[in-house]
């Protein structure tokens, strides 16, 4: 059995052995591990080596090996201590880090550039394998440009020209301007939020026109304000004027009496009346050139907003109404239908204008033609030719006569001469009998017709050839 070495506690020795004595195992170090390659049991021989590993993202602390020397440990045992990394800084940037070991239990501090400001935790632990806090942040100062003219800026946050990140900038302006832009400014790492405002000044009260009026009550830069004048009044110059830092962008407008100005005399006409031409007053047209009327308004008036009422006056020629167009016929128009204007009317092939009816008529001054339109009478049709008989004549036209005849031994029965008259014939064909088909009274009586027709038919063409001549 193994017996106590004197002089030696925790080694211990076997009978019959070399009297050098063991070393007691300490056990492995936290998140590590000691080689068992020497050993198997708690108990280490003398001159035995014990090789110590870490798991992975730990790091060994002390002798990676210790060594049995009679009982006693060469060194002590080591520790395995957790790794967090070193902080990502960006490289060249304004946060500086200060520490170059990153084990558990390990302090690294930060700090920034000239004129940047530290925010968040300027210090930062190891605990394990991470840091108790985050990476802070380096934000930019940004330079103050100044009071703005005519204004100044509110100095809590601030006291010389540099500003913090963050801090805000409240804009005053001084009495009588106004602050254009946003009161505020608001720095962000280096960079203004907004553009610092600027103080515009007031604009004096403008005087009212006379005869008129003002609306508007402020004055400020940017701001408004509008001119009106009474009735019968016009304004002169702008309605509405505008403050632009302490001056108006236009003359003050005046009020005068209402002028609508003069009205051209029309041509083919004249004014007859007129007094003036400011508000109230009239003034009178007409037409002095026969067949001319009046279009637009005979007499105008100046009204209040400096217009003249009514229509624009001019003389035209006065229209007579389209009269139309004959049946079976057709008409030239020359110079239209206006004072002045004819129409002259044709009729259709073989049709024939009404006796006494005009060819052509004219537009008058008293928008009437001069007579109406004419009837185009229609032809007859061709009537034929008694049997056994003859015909004198081919026109068929209206009011045209033609004769009929019967040969020796033959008898006329009807009327020898027919008249047409607008497409109808006075009478119907007569008929040729032989004389065995009458009495002696009725040829005796139809050859007393007959001359009588042809004698009545040569004395109209005589007539009517002596008229033409």
């Amino acid at each position: 059995m193994d017996v106590p070495l004197k002089g030696c506690p925790g080694a211990l020795v076997n009978p019959g052995d070399d009297p050098a004595a063991r070393c007691i195992f300490g056990g492995d170090p936290d998140n590590g591990f000691a080689g068992r390659n020497a050993f198997f049991k708690r108990m280490v021989k003398h001159g035995v080596q014990i090789v110590y590993r870490c798991f992975i993202h730990y790091t060994l602390i002390g002798s990676a090996t210790r060594e049995c020397n009679n009982g006693q440990w060469t060194t002590a045992r080591p520790s395995c201590k957790g790794t967090c990394g070193r902080p990502i800084v960006p490289l060249r940037g304004p946060l500086i880090l200060h520490g170059n070991s990153f084990l558990d239990g390990d302090e690294v501090k930060f700090s920034c550039v000239a004129n940047y400001d530290l925010f968040g935790s300027q210090r930062s632990r190891c605990f394990g394998q991470k840091w108790n806090t985050g990476i802070p942040e380096c934000k930019a100062r940004c330079i103050f440009g100044g009071d703005p003219d005519n204004g100044f800026a509110v100095r809590n946050a601030f006291f010389n020209r540099v500003v913090k990140h963050g801090l805000q900038i409240v804009y005053r302006c001084n009495k009588h301007h106004t602050l254009i832009g946003s009161a505020t400014q608001e720095c962000n790492n280096g960079q203004w939020t907004n553009t610092r405002p600027s103080c515009k000044a007031s604009c004096r009260r403008p005087e009212p026109p006379m005869n008129g009026g003002m609306r508007g009550d402020n004055f400020n830069h940017n701001k408004k304000v509008v001119f009106y004048c009474d009735e019968n009044y016009q304004l002169v110059g702008q309605s509405q004027i505008t403050c632009k830092d302490g001056s108006w962008n236009d003359m003050f407008p005046k009020c005068i009496v209402v002028n609508c100005g003069p009205l051209q005399r029309p041509d083919h006409g004249n004014i007859i009346e007129i007094v003036g031409t400011t508000f109230g007053n009239r003034i009178v047209f007409e037409c002095t050139e026969k067949g001319h009327e009046i279009r637009g308004s005979k007499v105008r008036t100046c009204q209040s907003d400096g217009s003249w009422s009514g229509l624009p006056t001019t003389c035209e020629l006065v229209k007579c109404d389209d009269p139309g167009t004959p049946v079976h016929g057709m008409r030239i128009v020359s110079k239209g239908l206006v004072y002045g204007g004819s129409l002259r009317f044709k009729c259709n092939r073989d049709y024939t204008l009404m006796e006494g009816m005009s060819e052509i008529i004219y537009c008058q001054a008293n928008k009437r033609w001069t007579a109406s339109v004419p009837h185009c009478l229609a032809p007859c049709q061709d009537p034929g030719v008694p049997r056994q008989g003859g015909r004198i004549g081919d026109d068929f036209r209206h009011d045209s006569k033609v004769l009929f005849s019967c040969p020796k031994d033959y008898l006329m029965e009807g009327v020898g001469e027919i008249r047409c008259s607008n497409g109808t014939w006075s009478n119907s064909v007569p008929t040729c009998k032989g004389l065995h088909d009458t009495s002696l009274h009725a040829f005796l009586h139809n050859i007393e017709k007959t001359v009588y027709h042809v004698i009545n038919f040569f004395v109209n063409k005589k007539r009517a050839f002596e008229s033409a001549r």
